[in-house]
This record gives C-alpha cells, sequence and structure tokens, in this order.
C-alpha cells in the first residue's frame, strides 16, 4: 500500500491515478482478508460465547480509523493550504507505523 501511496506523489497524471487505484486496490483487499482472518486466529479458545464480542470489539478498531481520517484529513488540508500530497505522505506514515504494530503477535493458534 506504501507503493501506491508514492505513486501520485510522484506524477499527477490521470494514468498514474488509474495505476494507484489498481495498487491501492490490490493492497487494501490483502489486508482486508489477512486481518480478518489473523483476528479470528488470534482470538482466545473460548466455548464460542464471546467470540461474537470479541470479533466486534475488534472490527470496531479496524473501524475507529475510518471514522477519524477525515477529520485529521481536513486539518492536514487546512494545515498545509490544501495540499494533497500531505494526505499522501501522512498515509503512508501511518501505513509504515501499523507494519510494526503486527510484530507483537507471537503466533496463531
Amino acid at each position: 500500500m506504501t507503493a501506491a501511496m508514492t505513486v501520485p506523489l510522484l506524477t499527477a497524471s490521470i494514468a498514474a491515478m488509474y495505476a494507484y487505484a489498481v495498487l491501492i486496490g490490490i493492497g487494501y483487499g490483502a489486508f482486508m482478508s489477512v486481518d480478518m482472518a489473523l483476528m479470528t486466529q488470534v482470538l482466545p479458545k473460548t466455548d464460542g460465547e464471546s467470540t461474537g464480542k470479541d470479533l466486534g470489539i475488534l472490527t470496531t478498531a479496524v473501524n475507529i480509523p475510518q471514522i477519524l481520517s477525515p477529520v485529521l484529513a481536513a486539518w492536514l488540508l487546512s494545515t498545509f493550504h490544501n495540499d494533497y500530497r500531505a494526505l499522501f505522505i501522512a498515509a503512508i506514515a501511518f501505513v509504515f507505523c501499523g507494519t510494526f504494530l503486527v510484530l507483537p503477535i507471537k503466533s496463531v493458534r
């Protein structure tokens, strides 16, 4: 996904945005499928009653950034005088930092 987000930083053409759309679609699709699979594998082994609650909490944690990102985007655009490159740079930074947040996961069941 980081590679996809660098495309608009390098060139501002319609072809580059199509390339960005394809790359980000592939990256986000892979992330979402692997993320949900990982979530189901790291849940504690229980009688099944709390599995739905646990998945709900995990899904909420995934969706909170989607709720907050428009606010952050508006702030970044106003701070950087509507320079959309700031959004892509911030997104690259968040994706890069997010890759390190999965390192504490030792293993799955």
